[in-house]
């Protein structure tokens, strides 16, 4: 479900990347049922007051505009850099945080390239680890140039200990 609200049912990215995933397999008016079904209160709004004959496409279009990320790059970017796994935020989460910021980067900025965002975010993720111990022993798997996938899964286990 998807509300438009924050902080209420599902991020509009999360909801926006379904709609995506029906796209390769399901015909236009399953996935606009789909759209219509799955959305209340001010996104059941947003497609109350468009045709009809409105397609998927500009119905995320729509969508994009009144739910989407419309802070610039630069802010974007600001944000990435500082941010700092929560003392009380557990690695998985502050693994899917950094990668909603790169996911919302790489939609806003479309000269950053998929390599230049995966090393981004494997530093960023070591760097921004909360406990100076942990980035202290997986400092060894981030320097053997681990993938990000390689990195969090280290870390999880060193959580895990």
């Amino acid at each position: 479900m998807f509300s438009g609200e924050t902080d209420k049912d599902a991020r509009y990215s999360l909801w926006r990347a379904e709609v995506v995933g029906l796209q390769s397999s399901h015909s236009e008016s399953a996935i606009l049922q789909a759209m219509r079904r799955s959305t209340k209160s001010l996104a059941a709004d947003v497609l109350l007051h468009l045709p009809p004959s409105t397609k998927v496409v500009d119905i995320l279009a729509r969508f994009d505009q009144m739910f989407g990320c419309v802070q610039p790059a630069e802010l974007q970017y600001e944000q990435f850099y500082t941010a700092r796994q929560r003392a009380d935020e557990t690695i998985v989460a502050w693994a899917c945080r950094l990668e909603q910021i790169i996911s919302e980067l790489k939609a806003t900025d479309k000269n950053l390239t998929t390599d230049a965002s995966s090393n981004m975010l494997c530093s960023k993720f070591w760097s921004g680890l909360a406990a100076p111990a942990a980035r202290d022993a997986l400092r060894h798997v981030k320097d053997n140039n681990a993938t990000f996938t390689e990195l969090l899964v280290a870390a999880r286990q060193l959580e895990a200990e």
